[in-house]
């Protein structure tokens, strides 16, 4: 406790108190943070006794979910003031949440801890997703050998595109990954929903936690300002006139919905977008700069930026479908009708229609950001609805985008995002309509559901979907009643393998792990790790290094690797003091040797994730592990693939690693 006092004279002063609090027995689990199917542990029960004087008491550990070899418990003597441990061989072989409950008994005080441990599947999720309208079918199949206590799936009954706006916010509040688009990504739309005068109904959890949602959002983003005022994809990358101008427009309706925004922060980014306009484009595709100064131009006008030296020069610029549905909102924006028409008039002139459906193809270059048909189409339609709110083509792009969901979301965060953005503009200038749906739901011949949807159009219907089959499954809908009813699916899956071989045709990845020992350098007196290929003998409290090369087959943009870690090691997290022999530096000398310098790092219980906001050639980086846990463990394969098209990825291939004492 620390209490301090200042006078009006300035004077100071303080004082500190210690207060120490404890129990008289203290019960401790020495265990992994989780466990992959097929792991072996021992596990270790620690006792400490703050007692006056000696005890004889018993060590005892329980498990649900896990396997122990033995349950009995261990009889010891607790010295007054000392500890005691005991050790207990577990088994992974169940998936799901394992409770172990760690006991320090004795006749005089006890303590026990309870630590709910996952177990994850020895395989790597895979997805799969599907959208229909009124009676269809989806055939889809899960392998042999998938884990069918793991298959899970939702079906989603859309009859309208503001139906679809309450799961897609769910997916992305729960988006497990955070670089600078997806952590705007995460609460944007949903404090636009909130915003909407009761147009849609947020998720009871979303509604709950969005206030702290928010905060933690902006600080990270706040976090992630570069110096010239910009945002890249991640916090160490080069500025991105894209990923600046969607986070102004958030920080502008997060503001507008009554949320403190640092205006330091804005007006940074704004003058950073204002001095990107008045320069050279340094992008190699000319319709990749054109559409970055059109999102630049939209996001300068909705902040009211205007300077001498800025004009919005939207005819000078050489874009694509996406550039042209920014170039028709900001026009709007400065109550220009004549040029917002005809700019829309140029956007309609390259919409690709065919039956019920229309949607714009931006031919854009490959993997850029704009490189993205989904999310021109979204834009498109929120000008189209801006600008023209009853032109008879909107229903064709409100077909073809929730044709394209892939369950409650589309491909990417940011393609949801803006599809969300559209569909409650849309909700504005339409009169929701009265529905009468009779719908049957059947898997693999099992009903999942009879009901009827009634209501309003913006109200949808969410079923979790369970019964499925190894090999072969269908899911049949039959739908009667006046209009369209939408529907998507996604079901995900492990399909478990005792081991993996490497998926090459995007990525080639290869991990290999290295034990570090050390040695005392005579001339700088510190100690240089050497390298061993041999990790046969790791022991707890050993070193490894783990060393991932990736070599991509195209030039590629916003990647994310994924390298799962076995669960009896810890990433150590500074390993600025670590001298390893033959490997330089994180922040070293050869920007595409060893180390090179990822834009972004994140370490979780289960894995590390290293982000790239482009990757041409191939990079060579290394972490370290310390070995904590005895016993033997899984390391799945290392995954990399682009955040915003995840079919292209490769994998590396797994391995086992063992630790002793």
């Amino acid at each position: 406790l620390t209490a301090r006092a200042i006078t009006l004279g300035d004077e100071v002063g303080q004082n500190t108190y210690s207060i120490k609090t404890t129990l008289p027995v203290i019960a401790r689990l020495a265990a992994p943070r989780f466990f992959i199917k097929g792991d072996t542990a021992n596990l270790r029960v620690v006792g400490q006794s703050n007692l006056e004087t000696d005890a004889e008491g018993q060590l005892q550990i329980t498990a649900e979910g896990l396997q122990i070899s033995n349950t009995n418990p261990t009889a010891i003597n607790f010295p007054a003031g000392g500890r005691v441990t005991a050790d207990y061989r577990v088994d992974a072989t169940t998936i799901g949440l394992s409770n172990v409950t760690a006991s320090a008994l004795t006749g005089t005080a006890s303590d026990a801890m309870k630590l709910p441990i996952p177990v994850l599947p020895h395989a790597i999720r895979s997805d799969i997703g599907w959208a229909g309208s009124n009676s269809t079918t989806w055939a889809f199949e899960l392998p042999a050998n998938t884990d069918l206590t793991t298959a899970y799936g939702k079906l989603y009954l859309t009859p309208s595109l503001a139906a679809a706006v309450a799961p897609a916010l769910e997916y992305l509040v729960g988006y497990p990954y955070g670089c600078t688009e997806q952590t705007m990504s995460r609460f944007y739309p949903s404090v636009l929903a909130k915003q909407s005068g009761g147009l849609v109904e947020l998720p009871e959890e979303v509604a709950a936690n969005l206030d702290d949602i928010v905060d933690k959002g902006l600080k990270r983003l706040y976090n992630f300002q570069h110096d010239d005022g910009g945002w890249g994809f991640w916090q160490y990358d080069n500025s991105s006139p894209f990923i600046t101008a969607y986070v102004i427009n958030g920080l502008i309706d997060a503001k507008a919905a009554g949320y403190s925004v640092d205006e330091n922060v804005l007006q940074n980014a704004l003058l950073y977008l204002e001095n990107d306009i008045k320069t050279e484009p340094i992008e190699d595709w000319r319709l990749v700069a054109g559409d970055a100064r059109a999102y630049a131009y939209y996001a300068l006008a909705r902040a009211d930026y205007y300077s001498e030296e800025l004009t919005y020069n939207l005819d000078d610029l050489d874009v694509t479908p996406y550039g042209l549905a920014l170039n028709v909102l900001t026009a709007h924006q400065q109550n220009n009708t004549a040029l917002a028409n005809e700019q829309l008039d140029k956007l309609l002139a390259q919409v690709k229609e065919t039956g019920s459906v229309a949607y714009w193809d931006t031919n854009a270059p490959r993997y850029y950001w704009n490189d993205d048909d989904i999310e021109a189409s979204a834009y498109a339609l929120e000008a189209l609805v801006k600008v023209r709110p009853n032109d008879p083509i909107i229903p064709k792009v409100v077909n073809w985008l929730l044709l394209n969901r892939q369950g409650s979301y589309w491909v990417s965060t940011k393609q949801t995002a803006a599809i969300v953005k559209a569909s409650l503009e849309l909700a504005k200038t339409t009169d929701e309509a009265n529905i009468n749906y009779q719908v049957v739901a059947e898997l693999n011949g099992q009903e999942v559901s009879n009901q009827k949807i009634v209501g309003q159009s913006a109200d949808g219907v969410q079923l979790d979907l369970t019964g499925f089959a190894a090999g072969q499954n269908n899911l049949e809908l039959t739908v009667t009643g006046q209009g369209t009813l939408y529907s998507s699916a996604n079901v995900t899956y492990y399909a478990e393998q005792e081991s993996y071989q490497p998926q090459t045709e995007h990525f080639a990845i290869k991990r290999t792990y290295e034990k570090l020992t050390p040695r005392l350098d005579p001339e700088t007196q510190s100690y240089v790790y050497d390298r061993d290929l041999t990790i046969s003998n790791v022991k707890a409290g050993e070193y490894l290094l783990v060393t991932v090369d990736i070599t991509p087959k195209d030039d590629y943009r916003y990647v994310l690797v994924n390298d799962p870690l076995p669960a009896g090691f810890r990433v150590v997290e500074d390993d600025t003091a670590f001298r390893i022999a033959g490997v330089e530096p994180r922040y070293g000398y050869d920007w595409y040797g060893w180390n090179y310098w990822y834009d972004g790092r994140e370490i979780r219980d289960e894995r590390v994730d290293f982000y790239f906001t482009y990757l041409g050639d191939k990079v060579t980086f290394t972490y370290i592990l310390r070995a904590e846990t005895p016993g033997a463990f899984a390391a799945l394969p290392t995954e990399a693939w682009l955040m915003y098209e995840p079919e292209i990825r490769g994998i590396s291939n797994d391995a086992r690693l063992a630790i002793t004492e």
